[in-house]
């Protein structure tokens, strides 16, 4: 890294460093409020942080009136003041939502101040190692990427942004799983629910993932292309991309049932699964397999990279399956039938459209 270069970064990344205790008290109201069944009010105090965060980066950036234009810096401090806004309407949710201390919080013993927090390291250690994986995998499959081409390092940069966004849906119910998995469980350990509740929470958001992934997939494979086109005129970023999107793109709805599952182990207080699944499908499957492509092609790796999701949704079926099978659950029965739900739901949807058609 070049001394101007390594300048640059430091400019941008010092006040993010500094305001992160921001954004860290944010992501933790936001699990408050939907674990207690508060979703839509911080998904609005999300949106408006974004358009915080859009409108600083103009005004701090280019600089208007009186205010100097900032460069790097100022689209860093505009990500700060955009935090510290979220930060402040998520604490007046709080308040609102009498999550907040009203008086005086006791000062607990030694005793259970060590047993609170070897609870909370116990769930939580897990799942940071887990979500730890996740950029660490991208990073080294960008190193096996940036063999084949600067073209392909940038095809991987614009077509895994377009998938982000593809898939905001499944990310959206992989977050919203946990919590709701969560307080039926706990209802559930307190002989006040059925499992029933948590068989249909399993069965209906692997269905709505799966139908999220393939209508994401034939989106992206009609007008994929176009997509690229709007980052790049490159001919050659846009084939390389577009081939990541029909290949990697098949295995949509396989990346989401891993998602699911971890987060539905993380919602029965087993990270300890959740973990073990991020472990193998990461260091098992996604990078050895990603390793043995990139001896070949960029278009070898994505192959690898589809792959990799479909065993991890293969051995995430498994553990899921093993676990379900100890509760003794209908999922587990003889009678219970997978595709028979998908075909129910086929037939559903043909029954509507007929009856549209007739009107």
């Amino acid at each position: 890294m070049t001394p101007h270069l390594y300048s640059l970064v430091s400019e941008y990344i010092n006040p993010l460093f500094f305001g992160m205790p921001l954004l860290s008290f944010v992501l933790i109201a936001n699990a408050s409020l939907m674990a207690k069944g508060v979703m839509v009010k911080p998904m609005i105090v999300m949106a408006i942080g974004g358009l915080t965060n859009l409108i600083f980066d103009y005004l701090l950036i280019f600089g208007m009136g009186s205010i100097p234009a900032m460069g790097l810096f100022g689209a860093a401090l505009a990500t700060v003041l955009s935090w510290a806004v979220m930060l402040f309407m998520m604490l007046v949710l709080l308040s609102k939502e009498n999550l907040l201390p009203s008086k005086q919080i006791p000062v607990p013993s030694k005793t259970a101040l060590k047993e609170d927090l070897l609870s909370v390291f116990t769930l939580s250690t897990p799942a940071i190692a887990a979500q730890v994986l996740t950029p660490i995998s991208v990073a080294v499959i960008t190193r096996l990427v940036s063999d084949h081409g600067e073209q392909a390092v940038a095809a991987y940069g614009i077509v895994t942004r377009i998938e982000s966004l593809a898939l905001t849906g499944i990310l959206a119910l992989s977050v919203i799983v946990t919590p709701l998995v969560a307080q039926n469980y706990g209802a559930y350990r307190q002989g006040n629910l059925s499992f029933l509740r948590l068989d249909n929470v399993i069965a209906l958001s692997g269905r709505m993932t799966v139908y999220w992934g393939v209508i994401c997939y034939l989106v992206l494979a009609l007008v994929g292309e176009h997509f690229i086109a709007l980052f790049t005129s490159n001919t050659d970023i846009i084939r390389i991309g577009y081939q990541y999107l029909l290949i990697v793109g098949l295995s949509f709805p396989a990346f989401g049932l891993v998602l699911i599952t971890a987060s539905f182990f993380n919602g029965v207080q087993l990270p300890s699964l959740s973990l073990k699944l991020t472990l193998v499908k990461s260091l098992l499957l996604t990078l050895p397999l990603a390793a043995v492509g990139a001896y070949f092609s960029a278009s070898w790796i994505w192959a690898s990279l589809a792959v990799a999701n479909v065993l991890g949704a293969v051995y995430a079926g498994k553990l899921l399956y093993r676990w379900l099978a100890e509760q003794e659950t209908s999922l587990t029965e003889a009678n219970a039938s997978i595709m028979g739900d998908y075909l129910s739901d086929l037939k559903l949807l043909g029954r509507k459209l007929s009856r549209q058609k007739s009107v």
